[in-house]
This record gives structure tokens, C-alpha cells and sequence, in this order.
């Protein structure tokens, strides 16, 4: 009975994961099944790169809500690809890593997966935001993120001026290893994805 009890607050816990994850996408556009895609794509990273079971159970939490600090922002900057945007408009867009572990910090079972939403964005070399850490200190959720979501992003046109096929973006992470990307998760990615 207990084990059923707790299999049940499991699959209640997860429901409410995918739904707080739908509700950025209610908005539309091509935004429209982005968290999925990344989960999707997290999750054969990890495998891929051995991590453990509750380890990468917290990256693929953080993958289906990384982008929910973008609730708040406002329609025109969804649809704008982040290297179009002006000063201003890349400022506010670079707030929602940070608003999305402050929302995610409240939940306990989140609190793992928040630190990761907080930090999907920085790069490898440093240039990143919010932190502006470097290399291993960027826990590896964090790393396996960036790529994930930049891989999806790169297709629908969010991170550059244009959709890129499947290939480009391919091409693009690999440009970007050991600057951008963690060498280790874009060797794992060019052999799985």
C-alpha cells in the first residue's frame, strides 16, 4: 500500500511538471513543443554520458521547465531571434534563467533542477550568463542543457537570425565545442543525436 501511495504522489508530482512545462508553450508559435524536444534530447545525453539515475532524473525536471521565467516577458521578444535583439531587449530576455529558479525554488523536489534552469545559459569559456562561470564549475545539468536547448533552438530560430536545418545546427554546436558547449557532452552528441 505504501508503495503504491508513493508510486501515485510520483506520477501526481510529474503530471504537475508537465503541466507547468505547457503552460509557456500555451503561448504558441514556434515555442510549441520546445521543452519536449529538449527533454527529449537531454535525456539521451545522459545516458550517453553515464549519468547517474536521480541525477539525470533533476536535468530532465530542469529541461521540461527551463525556459519557464519567460513567462512574464513580454509576446514581441518571444518571437525574436536573441541575436536580433537590441541591448535592452537581450537584458530582460537574459533575466528568465534566474526568475525561473526563483519560481522553481519553492519546490523542494525542483531545488536541483532550479540551480540547473539558473545556469543553461552559460558557456563553457566563460562568456555566459547569469554567472559568467567557466568549464567544470557550470554543473554538467547545466552543460547537457545548453546544448539540448540550443540544438532546438538553433532549428526553430530563436538563438540566430534564421531556422537552421538539423545539420546546420549539428554544425553549429560543433563550432561551438570548447567554447559555448562542454567538449565532453558535444563528443556524446555528435555520436547520439
Amino acid at each position: 500500500m505504501l508503495e503504491d501511495a508513493h508510486g501515485e504522489l510520483t506520477r501526481g508530482f510529474m503530471t504537475t511538471v508537465k503541466v507547468l512545462s505547457s503552460l509557456f508553450e500555451l503561448r504558441g508559435g514556434r515555442l510549441a513543443g520546445h521543452s519536449r524536444r529538449v527533454a527529449d534530447t537531454a535525456r539521451q545525453l545522459t545516458h550517453g554520458l553515464g549519468i547517474e539515475e536521480s541525477a539525470a532524473q533533476d536535468v530532465l525536471l530542469a529541461a521540461l521547465l527551463h525556459d519557464i521565467g519567460k513567462i512574464g516577458l513580454p509576446d514581441h521578444l518571444m518571437e525574436k531571434s536573441f541575436n536580433t535583439m537590441s541591448a535592452s531587449e537581450r537584458t530582460q530576455m537574459m533575466t528568465h534563467a534566474q526568475r525561473g529558479e526563483m519560481v522553481l525554488m519553492a519546490v523542494d523536489q525542483l531545488k536541483k533542477a532550479a540551480n540547473l534552469v539558473r545556469h543553461h545559459h552559460e558557456c563553457y569559456d566563460g562568456s555566459g550568463y547569469p554567472d559568467h562561470l567557466a568549464g567544470l564549475a557550470i554543473p554538467i545539468g547545466a552543460r547537457i542543457l545548453a546544448v539540448a536547448n540550443d540544438f532546438d533552438a538553433l532549428q526553430m530560430g530563436t538563438l540566430v537570425s534564421r531556422p537552421l536545418k538539423p545539420s546546420e545546427a549539428r554544425a553549429f554546436i560543433l563550432e561551438n565545442r570548447g567554447k559555448r558547449y562542454d567538449p565532453a557532452v558535444v563528443d556524446v552528441f555528435m555520436a547520439q543525436v
